[in-house]
């Protein structure tokens, strides 16, 4: 009798297991997939300045409707290599500030702007960008978020990946100076 009972309760398990496979329901990776969390970098940036504060620091600032200025600061990590540092936050603020008006994604566009102008300009072979942790050292929300932002939103030419707690883009063909004297 209990066995009976076992294999009928099986047999509905299974009847219900392939009712659900013959539904064409979406699988989980691809509903994930069609979330569209990070912006495209679509959105108006903000209109922005430039500061060529020497050969091995550049800024750039803008304001927000809000009134809060924001600062992007490039600062030259290895000249023989091209390598620039990248951090950016709000003036007068510390790098764990966390506005929340809702302009991240414009604010967002607005970097993906100012980071083309200098790669424009400056032609660096990689740039190192480290987020802010907000809530302690295993915070990685900022990180997660700017990591898939920037590559949803990088151009050809760079690619980015993760380093350790940096997120590095970086030129696919290198800029070589010939004429770079080392000391």
């Amino acid at each position: 009798m209990i066995k009976h009972f076992m294999a009928r309760i099986l047999q509905i398990i299974n009847e219900e297991i392939n009712s659900l496979h013959n539904a064409n329901l979406p699988e989980f990776g691809e509903r994930l997939h069609n979330l569209d969390e990070y912006g495209q970098a679509n959105l108006p940036s903000y209109d922005f300045n430039i500061d060529d504060l020497g050969y091995d620091q550049v800024n750039y600032n803008f304001d927000t409707e809000d009134g809060d200025e924001y600062v992007v600061m490039f600062n030259q990590f290895d000249r023989i290599k091209r390598i620039w540092d990248l951090q950016f936050g709000v003036v007068d603020g510390t790098p764990t500030d966390v506005l929340n008006r809702g302009r991240r994604d414009r604010v967002m566009s607005t970097l993906v702007k100012i980071v083309n102008a200098f790669i424009d300009k400056y032609k660096p072979n990689a740039i190192r960008f480290k987020p802010s942790k907000s809530k302690g050292e295993e915070d990685m929300r900022r990180y997660n978020m700017y990591m898939a932002y920037i590559k949803k939103n990088m151009r050809s030419d760079y690619f980015v990946y993760p380093y350790g707690e940096y997120i590095i883009i970086e030129r696919k063909i290198k800029i070589v100076d010939k004429n770079a004297v080392t000391v």
